[in-house]
């Protein structure tokens, strides 16, 4: 496949040129700075230009079969891109269609799951990053309204661990115990999704196989016991008492509900 990769130099764009190419793929990328592709050289063509300018996006997507997108603004987050991901996301749709591109690839972030329980994904967002929380919706508004064939890829914590090829990804859902990810994980999923038909139009959560190491030491044990049963319900309750109030939900059951469904599966296995 003929792919064009949209934020090549960061580190999730840069797993996902260097397995494109590992599989044989067609790549190109359009980025601001290409300094941080010189190590591929003549293996992908490396086009400069402004990813907001929806003309300069429509000439160099032709002929393209799918585009791939990392883009994201740099931390810390300045005043300045406070609105960056809706603004890129107005003008790849704007340019896509011009260019005859209808399959697009996009990360967001594990910020939007409002049902995440373990980890509390939305909570922690609306705390922390707000601003972050904010612009990815809005650039997932503008992804879903367009009639493009989309997917948006929501990872939690991203990592420089090597690529384990061992990960879950869940429709809909951000995983249980889905604190992080490898960024070449995340890449090894978003180059599958465009080449099969299983993600059209879906948005997905991915993360690692295990429990965090903090967790392994203390839930494990926990759902050792005999009445591991109990042990459990104690848990989930404990997490949906405090989900709940930073919610301000009052139904507890129906929010708990897909976590203690997911809990008793992953421990059965």
């Amino acid at each position: 496949m003929k792919l064009l990769v949209l934020g090549a130099t960061g580190s999730t764009g840069l797993e996902i040129v260097r397995q494109a190419i590992e599989r044989d793929h067609s790549v190109a990328a359009f980025v601001r700075s290409p300094e941080r592709l010189k190590s591929f050289r003549d293996r992908i063509a490396v086009k400069q230009g402004d990813l907001l300018d929806s003309a300069a996006l429509e000439q160099v997507m032709k002929g393209h079969d799918a585009v791939l997108s990392a883009f994201g603004p740099r931390v810390p987050i300045s005043k300045a891109d406070a609105n960056l991901l809706q603004q890129f996301a107005a003008a790849l749709t704007s340019a896509m269609p011009r260019a005859g591109v209808k399959r697009v690839v996009v990360e967001s972030v594990a910020f939007l799951f409002k049902d995440a329980i373990i980890p509390p994904a939305y909570i922690f967002g609306r705390m922390f990053f707000p601003g972050v929380v904010v612009d990815a919706s809005a650039m997932e508004n503008v992804l879903e309204t367009s009639g493009l064939d989309w997917t948006i890829v929501r990872p939690p914590k991203l990592t420089p661990t090597p690529y384990t090829g061992k990960y879950r990804a869940l429709e809909g859902h951000l995983p249980l115990f889905g604190f992080s990810i490898p960024y070449a994980d995340v890449a090894d999923f978003m180059i599958k999704s465009v080449e099969n038909d299983f993600a059209s139009r879906k948005i997905f959560g991915i993360s690692h196989c295990g429990l965090p190491f903090p967790l392994q030491h203390s839930v494990i044990p926990t759902f050792a016991r005999p009445a591991s049963e109990q042990a459990k319900t104690e848990l989930m309750t404990l997490w949906a008492g405090q989900s709940a109030s930073l919610c301000r939900c009052t139904d507890a059951t129906e929010l708990m509900s897909r976590p203690i469904a997911e809990t008793n599966a992953y421990f059965s296995r």
